[in-house]
């Protein structure tokens, strides 16, 4: 007996130190991957806002003026969770900058899902929906 509730506590312990927190997806951004839309910050901050609510993704707190929207995505069949980021920029043109990174809720979870393609994708269809042009400019990879 006692050696079943030690494995499980080194089983527990190992868990919860490999879990990701909100926190850390944030501290992670200037790593993520980037993506480039030629629409303004205001219709591209709404647009990534209404991506995740299309996506399920919880947002947990959102910040217009830093640009920094901190979300995650729950426990399913396959996963147990990711935690998210966005950081949105511009350069005052017509053109904003938007980073994402998504890191999984458990580092052992070789199952989740990493969602900076799918956000990018939907990020894009909410623009063209409202603008009727494509607005993806370019990605690229942030060092």
């Amino acid at each position: 007996m006692n050696r079943i509730i030690a494995l499980l506590f080194l089983s527990l312990t190992i868990a919860i130190s490999g879990c990701a927190t909100v926190d850390s997806a944030k501290s992670d951004l200037g790593k993520g991957t980037s993506q480039y839309f030629k629409n303004s910050y205001n219709d591209v901050w709404n647009a990534a806002l209404k991506s995740l609510g299309t996506l399920d993704i919880s947002v947990s707190s959102s910040d217009k003026s830093t640009g920094t929207i901190i979300a995650s995505k729950g426990v399913s069949a396959f996963s147990w969770g990711e935690r998210i980021a966005l950081r949105l920029t511009s350069d005052g043109s017509d053109q904003t900058r938007v980073e994402v990174v998504s890191n999984r809720a458990v580092d052992i979870n070789v199952t989740a899902t990493d969602w900076t393609q799918e956000i990018f994708k939907n990020i894009g269809a909410q623009l063209s929906s409202t603008s009727g042009s494509p607005t993806a400019l370019r990605g690229q990879a942030v060092p």
